[in-house]
């Protein structure tokens, strides 16, 4: 037999047979006294949905390390003296309910009696080499890692001795040495990173790489995966300091092989010491890791570190992993660069950890005190880091700079902080050409990115964390950051992005030359992004720059125009009233435009009478105006505006105007607005083959104008002719109006199209897929607070349900429609509903038909309906 192999064997026995003697020599402690320290260790609060094993008999007998059948016994003694009493509750790992049992507040006064008592005790420890040491009890937690001092107390026998084997014998030859272990309180999210770590565990990879910010958590989540999920297993957690040396980390980790019962290694390095020789030969110590290895988890922490000499080691156990199926290796940092090689890379699994989620987040401020808005506002700003957020508490702001400073910025050189800088002023993710474009080098990025300041959230393209880019934008000398704000408006502008281009120009103070480009290019992203065209546009107005005062109504038509697309028309009429108001003695044309566009809201809320006062404005200061085509637009919107209070013929003669004023203007766009006008009286008169002619002008004109949204309107038009023809190419019209719509993103647009088509499938007798239509119709209205619209949704649905003979139903869809039309004074809107409502209910019903008829020759009152 090898010598080697007969020394394991040898030492093997010795400790067995150390142990047997040692469990037979008396305890220092009575069992009494031991049962009364055991207890004291769960003496906080106690759940009884879930509590430890160990309050139960069979948990005392083993953690006491006293026989079975004795603790009944002493359990029944101590409950008599009232120092413990019983409750039956869930244990942990156990199906049926058990008797767990807990100390009085008189016990936990005599276990802290037993406990100061032993705190005086000088005890001789042995350990896994077989060496003895006197050491005070207090101390044994601080010079053997992982033995708490009430473990120690409950194992030392009469002659003040502790066996170390005996403690390990107890805990079932498992073991975690963690430096800097704590108790985790608090725990929140990371539902997924705990899950890829489990599924990694059970993996055949045999590297894991934590990586993440100072501050973000990875201790507290890899301690609270080792205390949940690798309670089998021996683990050696360590973490690196700048100082560690590289013996240093190899005594560490003999002391955890040592005490798993592995003492080889730490034989080695204590002879060569007593030796007086410390002639460690590299060969050897690897050579005896590998042997020594089997199952074990090793983890280091903060490898960011680690020295040269200490990533050598850490090397050998990296190659350690070709000897070993089950050794399973971490490495934890804020970046980890160098260490693993490339051969090795096939076996590894990387998790990088960010900010917690807003939910977490929230809920950790919160339980700090801190009330939801403001807890809401610190993580817009801050992000969700958890050291961070747990600093937050206090406010304290001067240990929040230090924290930033020190735990990421200090360790950037020059060009870093340069890129780091450069990048904290963009408001989206970048791509690496950003940067590439002026001078950072790519080796600059990935540097960032091992830091993990940097994120990519997908291939090349970046993001700087939240915490770093607010608290580096902000103490940016103005310099700085205004020459930082044009480099990336010239890039934005170069990839075609133009709103970010503005932006940019604007923190840049390039200001005339932003609102220049935001006029330019307004039209062809109010269907995108209306919402960052009105932010840019305010940020112009609030930047009080003296170049503004000449644009102000432009900018605050451009809001009003986006306030329309958003459906807000009660925010767009106050921004279009500015724009009016200050341009009305100084740009007659753009005057004229803002009132034809304040109009033609009004007339969407409504307000029919104020509508009509503004354009009839407009037709009067017509001589004034330069541009045409704007009084022609007039025309037509007046001419809509009337169309339910005067003749065809008079409505007629205003969209003739208005093609007249046009044509000679040779707009495209209001030629197009007056053959519409006039394809819609006509369509009214039920001249339908003119209509469709009008229509058909209507839309080549308008197309060849580039107004999507007129041409939309003139399209469900030409549908709606062939929906009074009854022809099929009605459906066609209206699929084209919304596929349209949906393009443009207009939410009114959309809803018309789909009422359009839901009114075509109820007369199609389409009821299922009708219903879904105008079910889509009626939300986008109502969010749209758009009375008209859900009217004739109403309308509509009171039509499907006279078709289906349901009259009560279709009655109470009539009236609720009736009653938003006479809500907003649409009186011509009540009388149509109330007609259609008698010739449904006259084909299909012959209910209620003398109600609708009352009204529509004004006997009765629609209120008088509705509550009777």
């Amino acid at each position: 037999m090898p010598i080697i192999i007969k020394e394991i064997c040898r030492v093997n026995v010795i400790y067995f047979l150390a142990y047997v003697c040692n469990s037979m020599v008396r305890k220092y402690l009575s069992n009494r006294e031991r049962i009364l320290l055991h207890l004291s260790t769960y003496s906080g609060n106690l759940s009884y949905f879930n509590a430890p094993y160990l309050l139960t008999q069979d948990g005392i007998a083993d953690g006491v390390g006293i026989g079975r059948n004795n603790v009944p016994r002493e359990l029944k003694k101590l409950m008599e003296e009232k120092l413990v009493e019983s409750k039956k509750a869930r244990v942990s790992g156990l199906k049926n309910k058990r008797s767990i049992y807990y100390l009085t507040p008189r016990g936990l006064v005599v276990a802290n009696e037993t406990k100061a008592k032993i705190e005086k005790l000088r005890v001789t420890v042995r350990n896994f080499s077989d060496e003895r040491e006197l050491v005070s009890l207090p101390e044994i937690p601080k010079k053997y890692t992982g033995v708490d001092m009430i473990s120690a107390a409950l194992h030392i026998n009469k002659n003040l001795e502790l066996d170390l084997y005996d403690i390990l014998k107890k805990n079932d030859r498992t073991h975690h040495l963690i430096e800097e272990d704590f108790k985790i309180n608090r725990f929140y999210g990371r539902r997924k990173e705990i899950k890829r770590l489990k599924n990694w565990l059970m993996s055949d990879k045999k590297i894991l790489t934590l990586i993440g910010m100072p501050g973000i958590g990875k201790t507290t989540l890899m301690l609270k995966f080792i205390k949940g999920y690798c309670t089998n297993r021996n683990v050696f957690f360590i973490k690196i300091d700048k100082t560690n040396i590289t013996l240093e980390i190899i005594n560490k980790l003999a002391k955890f092989y040592s005490y798993i019962g592995k003492p080889q290694l730490e034989r080695y390095l204590k002879t060569t010491l007593k030796s007086g020789t410390f002639d460690f030969h590299i060969e050897n110590i690897k050579n005896l890791i590998f042997k020594t290895i089997t199952d074990e988890i090793l983890i280091f922490d903060n490898i960011e570190n680690a020295s040269e000499s200490v990533n050598m080691a850490i090397k050998w156990f990296i190659d350690a992993l070709d000897k070993s199926n089950n050794l399973k290796i971490i490495l934890m940092g804020t970046e980890i660069d160098n260490i693993i090689p490339i051969s090795k890379l096939g076996e590894v699994e990387e998790l990088s950890i960010d900010d917690l989620d807003e939910e977490s987040a929230i809920r950790l401020l919160k339980d700090d005190g801190i009330k939801e808005i403001d807890a809401y506002k610190i993580i817009v700003k801050y992000g969700g880091n958890p050291l961070l957020l747990s600093l937050m508490k206090n406010n304290d702001m001067r240990v929040i700079r230090k924290f930033i400073l020190d735990g990421v910025l200090n360790n950037l050189n020059s060009d870093e902080r340069h890129a780091m800088e450069y990048l904290s002023i963009f408001k989206k993710p970048v791509k690496m050409e950003a940067l590439l474009m002026h001078d950072f080098e790519y080796p600059i990025i990935y540097s960032l990115l091992n830091h993990n300041i940097l994120k990519e959230l997908e291939y090349e393209v970046f993001t700087l964390h939240r915490m770093i880019k607010n608290f580096v934008y902000e103490r940016l000398s103005e310099k700085k950051r205004k020459e930082y704000h044009l480099m990336a408006a010239e890039y934005m502008k170069s990839k075609g992005d133009i709103l970010q281009s503005i932006y940019h120009l604007i923190k840049g103070n390039k200001i005339q030359t932003a609102i220049v480009m935001l006029g330019e290019y307004y039209e062809k992203y109010i269907y995108e992004e209306p919402g960052l065209l009105r932010e840019l546009a305010y940020e112009i107005l609030n930047s009080y720059e003296d170049t503004v005062v000449d644009y102000e109504w432009q900018l605050y038509d451009i809001i009003a125009e986006a306030y329309v697309f958003e459906g807000n028309w009660d925010e767009a009429i106050k921004d279009f009233q500015k724009a009016e108001y200050l341009s009305k003695h100084r740009d007659a044309s753009f005057w004229a435009s803002v009132k034809v566009r304040l109009a033609t809201i009004l007339g969407k809320r409504d307000k029919i009478n104020e509508a009509i006062t503004h354009v009839k404005e407009v037709i009067k200061e017509q001589m004034k105006i330069d541009r045409k085509e704007y009084v022609s637009i007039a025309y037509y919107v007046l001419g809509n505006l009337l169309i339910n209070r005067q003749t065809p013929e008079e409505s007629a003669r205003l969209f003739t105007d208005a093609l007249t004023i046009a044509e000679k203007s040779g707009d495209f766009k209001s030629i197009g607005y007056a053959y519409n006008g006039l394809g819609i009286i006509n369509k009214r008169m039920k001249n339908y083959d003119d209509a469709l002619k009008y229509f058909e002008k209507s839309k080549k004109y308008l197309e060849i104008a580039g107004d999507t949204e007129a041409l939309i309107k003139v399209i469900r038009n030409i549908g709606s002719v062939y929906y009074d023809l009854r022809d099929s190419r009605a459906e066609r019209y209206f699929k084209d109006s919304l596929n349209l719509s949906e393009k443009t993103g207009n939410p009114w647009s959309i809803a018309r199209a789909y009422l359009s088509i839901g009114v075509w499938d109820v007369y199609m007798e389409k009821y299922i897929e009708a219903k879904k239509f105008l079910e889509k119709s009626y939300k986008i209205f109502s969010e749209l607070h758009s009375h008209e619209g859900v009217a004739n949704v109403y309308l509509t649905m009171g039509t499907l349900y006279a078709y289906l003979g349901d009259s009560q139903r279709a009655k109470n869809y009539y009236d609720m429609a009736m009653d938003l039309a006479a809500s907003i004074q649409a009186d011509t809107l009540v009388i149509v509903i109330a007609r259609e409502a008698a010739e449904s209910m006259k084909r299909y019903g012959k209910d209620f038909v003398e109600d609708y008829e009352k009204i529509i020759k004004g006997e009765k009152r629609v209120a008088t309906l509705m509550n009777s």
